[in-house]
């Protein structure tokens, strides 16, 4: 894996926005997750191996991430350190395990790296079951998660595991210790793309 461009190999924000969201949508019953590593996370590793270090533990996250979700789950980089895929099928159930379990996958071990040890990754995530299409875009679907991921609805637990929030068909998951800050979403990695989403979200 490419160090120097951890997200390269990875499919575009765009693409994934306007071919796979929509897509999935369209052809029947799937789930949208997202993965953030956060930069206070991010950082420590960043503080002992530097640029080269914090690219190193950016493609681990990805690695371990592409190891434990199905083949058939492709990864996209909605930015530097937020990632996201479509998960089919209809039953909702099933859907946060998955996620919980890559999440505690990708958090379990440190980053060995060049004979350095990296601090074990506190990745997060949300999983967001997609409704009948007349009722959501892809952008709308992405906000929906970006909230539960960056927002203070995001249910943190402290021993790690899953949490269903108090909303239809979403879930929130997390393995490691509260360092999440309240606030909202900011919506900066879809900013080209909130011209479809409805005018109390393009606010926000």
């Amino acid at each position: 894996m490419d160090d120097q461009n951890p997200v390269g190999h990875l499919m575009a924000r765009s693409s994934f926005l306007d071919t796979t969201v929509s897509g999935s949508i369209q052809t029947g019953p799937s789930a949208l997750a997202v993965f953030d590593y956060p930069h206070d996370s991010w950082k420590e590793a960043a503080d002992v191996g530097g640029h080269a270090g914090s690219d190193a533990a950016v493609a681990e996250v990805i690695a371990r991430l592409q190891a434990s979700l199905p083949p058939t789950c492709a990864l996209a980089a909605l930015e530097y350190r937020t990632f996201a895929t479509m998960i089919p099928g209809p039953s909702f159930s099933d859907h946060p395990k998955l996620v919980v379990d890559a999440v505690k996958h990708v958090n379990a071990q440190p980053i060995a790296w060049t004979g350095m040890t990296l601090a074990a990754p506190r990745v997060v995530a949300a999983v967001v079951m997609s409704p009948s299409p007349e009722t959501i875009t892809a952008v709308g679907l992405v906000y929906e998660a970006a909230s539960l991921v960056f927002g203070t609805g995001v249910a943190v637990l402290p021993g790690g595991g899953s949490q269903d929030l108090p909303r239809g068909g979403s879930a929130a998951v997390s393995a490691g210790p509260r360092y999440l800050k309240g606030g909202r979403c900011t919506l900066n990695l879809w900013k080209r793309h909130t011209e479809h989403l409805p005018s109390e979200k393009r606010s926000a």
